[in-house]
């Protein structure tokens, strides 16, 4: 899948569906969801790593992830962010898009998982708040009480079926 940068007042990614189209399952998929859960487990101590998993989605033809202010509303300010709080909000970026390709890998299936992505940032979010506690953004801790409930992933769907391109 190739993932192209956009700028509309922030950062936006988004990338051609390639839905319906099967990765294939190899060795080479497996050592690379073991990579991506190694940086889900410790996402600032494995920032460079979700930068190269980033790269990877970016690269790989059987990958379709689609992302919009929607679903990741932070890209409206992540650009005029102070460092530390920009550096934390590109975490969350790339939990989305590694988890949503995690999501894909497993199943073997090239097809957007907005849900899968949102879980993944509710798991480096709270991880983040272990070390930065006063480190907030409201639409992820909703999502943290959604994910509790069991809602998050029907939620994360609604909101990419959207694909909101304005900021809010």
């Amino acid at each position: 899948m190739r993932l192209t940068w956009v700028t509309l007042g922030a950062l936006a990614l988004i990338a051609p569906g390639l839905l319906g189209q099967s990765s294939q399952h190899s060795h080479a998929n497996d050592s690379l969801v073991t990579s991506i859960d190694r940086f889900l487990a410790d996402p600032m101590a494995q920032a460079r790593l979700g930068r190269a998993l980033m790269d990877t989605a970016n690269a790989r033809a059987d990958v379709a992830i689609s992302i919009s202010f929607g679903i990741v509303p932070w890209l409206c300010h992540i650009q005029n962010a102070p460092d530390e709080r920009r550096a934390l909000l590109s975490l969350l970026l790339g939990a989305y898009v590694v988890g949503n390709m995690r999501a894909q890998l497993v199943s073997g299936v090239a097809h957007d998982a907005p849900g899968a992505g949102a879980q993944a940032v509710v798991r480096v979010y709270q991880e983040v708040r272990q070390h930065r506690p006063t480190f907030t953004e409201a639409t992820v801790t909703q999502w943290v009480q959604m994910d509790s409930m069991h809602t998050l992933a029907a939620h994360a769907d609604s909101l990419a079926a959207r694909a909101d391109t304005t900021c809010r």
